[in-house]
């Protein structure tokens, strides 16, 4: 298929993204109506308290190439549980891309466990943005769940990724 130099003109620049060995295309347009306002994204068993991702104090938060950045989550579990384990996505144009972090083992990262139900507990681990990461907008979503594969917390934040 053959386009127009005019219609390519007009298609804004597409770019690869890498996250975790996969590559996906990416429309930068299509991409800005993807951010929801809130912060919670569907936490079955537990409550979401406090999101904290420093240095964001602004619904974009900005993160530079390079660096990891402390997440600290006060959350309340409605149940019990032997373990938790984090997952971390990147959402672009709708698609989930695993997000590599540090300590998955949510015991490992502040959680006591085993996880008593109506204890708040704090959630501590690093988000790290690695100098491979291209400077990009996107949703971070970050999930714990429960020996049952159910969701304790699940969050989400726009980030803007900088060179």
């Amino acid at each position: 298929m053959s386009y127009s130099l005019n219609r390519f003109q007009s298609m804004q620049r597409i770019t690869y993204i890498m996250m975790k060995d996969v590559k996906f295309n990416v429309s930068l347009s299509r991409q800005r109506k993807m951010f929801p306002s809130g912060k919670d994204c569907g936490s079955a068993v537990g409550v979401v308290k406090e999101v904290n991702v420093s240095p964001c104090p602004s619904q974009r938060c900005e993160l530079h190439k390079g660096q990891p950045y402390p997440v600290n989550v006060t959350s309340t579990s409605n149940t019990e549980s032997h373990s938790s384990t984090a997952a971390v996505y990147g959402i672009l144009i709708g698609a989930e891309i695993p997000f590599h972090i540090p300590e998955s083992d949510g015991c490992k990262s502040g959680i006591s466990c085993p996880i008593q139900k109506d204890k708040t507990c704090s959630y501590l681990n690093k988000l790290p943005v690695k100098s491979i990461h291209p400077p990009i907008k996107l949703l971070v979503e970050w999930k714990l769940l429960d020996d049952q594969q159910k969701i304790i917390f699940c969050w989400r934040i726009p980030l803007q990724i900088k060179g």
